[in-house]
């Protein structure tokens, strides 16, 4: 859990040295950078995301690409170093925000009568199947389970 403290009063009333409040400070800088780069890379990756489905227009080739960009990044993240993870872990999400987007595009226009049904058990399965298929990666874990969740109620709004 993270925790806001004043150092510098820490220091002053004796309850941590000098060197224990440089690593907190320190600690805390990683924190606040890290934070910064999802950000901005959560940020980018629903831009590409809607970018290539606009872009591509054509559901079956937005979802056969979401399966490209998916695979790709679980190959990345399984055989890759760690450095690499940051790649992995976006060419994944966007190919998974690509097929269930391109999915939920082709049930709408294709199929809008029964659409709804489709999606609301479709988002079930993903969000379940995220939650326990990918706990190796919690990142991808909790995103998945957030999109099959958002899925199945798209799928009960329809």
């Amino acid at each position: 859990m993270h925790a806001l403290v004043d150092t510098t009063r820490l220091v002053a009333d004796g309850v941590i040295t000098p060197p224990v409040a440089a690593e907190i400070e320190a600690r805390a800088r990683q924190s606040m950078v890290r934070l910064a780069i999802n950000s901005v890379l959560f940020l980018g990756i629903l831009c590409a995301t809607a970018g290539l489905i606009v872009w591509l227009a054509v559901p079956l080739p937005v979802a056969v690409a979401g399966m490209g960009f998916l695979t790709a990044g679980l190959v990345v993240l399984m055989r890759a170093g760690p450095g690499y993870d940051m790649f992995g872990h976006a060419a994944a999400l966007i190919g998974g925000g690509l097929w269930l987007g391109g999915a939920a595009l082709e049930l709408t226009q294709a199929y809008p009568d029964s659409a709804g049904a489709v999606l609301l058990v479709l988002g079930a399965v993903v969000a379940v199947a995220a939650a326990v298929a990918l706990k190796r990666f919690a990142v991808l874990s909790g995103a998945f389970t957030i999109m099959g969740v958002a899925l199945h109620l798209f799928g009960l709004w329809w």
